[in-house]
């Protein structure tokens, strides 16, 4: 169990060529997958199945992608795992002298308000058939809003994806929106390889959206655990990260 753990908060650089190079041995369309799904299989095989998600991805330094991340397992023993049992190659993809970490609160006043922003995901699974998907079948929330009514879409693409987080918070527990706006749009192609044949990949058009806000804690303990897990969908892609930012 996670609950009561120590969370923190890891930072690294990864190499961008050494990630090209793990598409490539993956046999993935690079045209088309995403950088989440790279430094998602990267860190899978430095780390293990410990490797820390959610993340966010930052800038590039020079050659380095800045990966930001919440973990429950401190530098040290992600390092001696690393050591113990990551390719050579894979190992020296990372920047391990900005490897860096900080322990983040195991508890938090409620009522603190903080603004937040964060990367999301906002897809819904299919409640019927349609020409263009299967029931169940993952599309992004604003179509399935569309879909609903034989007319235009009545509410925006930024108020449903707003609703779609929301929700999200609501069913976590731990924190409330006080306000939030959309600030970056784009549907991205994410390419994924199949579970069952390691050659093959799919990719899939997803909507990819960023949001800033601010948000009040309702229960000082449910909240870290909103921090460790994350928000919505693909959070072991680069979505889902809670960023936090002190208000002024």
């Amino acid at each position: 169990m996670t609950q009561n753990k120590q969370l923190y908060m890891v930072r690294l650089g990864l190499d961008m060529r050494s990630l090209v190079k793990t598409g490539r041995q993956m046999r993935l369309p690079l045209h088309g997958v995403d950088d989440g799904y790279l430094v998602h299989c990267q860190l899978g095989q430095l780390f293990g199945n410990d490797a820390p998600k959610p993340f966010s991805l930052g800038h590039v330094r020079r050659r380095w992608l800045d990966v930001t991340a919440y973990t429950s397992r401190d530098v040290k023993d992600l390092s001696v795992h690393a050591d113990s049992f990551a390719d050579p190659y894979i190992h020296s993809s990372c920047d391990w002298d900005v490897f860096a970490q900080k322990r983040m609160p195991m508890s938090w006043n409620e009522g603190s308000q903080y603004r937040f922003e964060v990367r999301i995901c906002p897809v819904v699974r299919a409640n019927s058939d349609s020409p263009c998907y299967k029931r169940g079948s993952e599309i992004d929330a604003y179509l399935a809003q569309c879909n609903t009514t034989a007319e235009a879409c009545p509410d925006s693409r930024s108020a449903v994806y707003i609703h779609w987080l929301e929700e999200q918070f609501q069913r976590r527990e731990g924190a409330q929106i006080e306000a939030c706006r959309m600030t970056g749009f784009r549907l991205i192609r994410i390419a994924r390889r199949a579970q069952r044949n390691g050659r093959r990949a799919s990719v899939r058009q997803r909507p990819d959206v960023r949001v800033e806000g601010m948000l009040t804690v309702t229960d000082g303990g449910k909240f870290t655990e909103l921090l460790r897990r994350g928000v919505g969908r693909h959070r072991a892609f680069g979505f889902g990260m809670l960023l936090l930012i002190p208000i002024g």
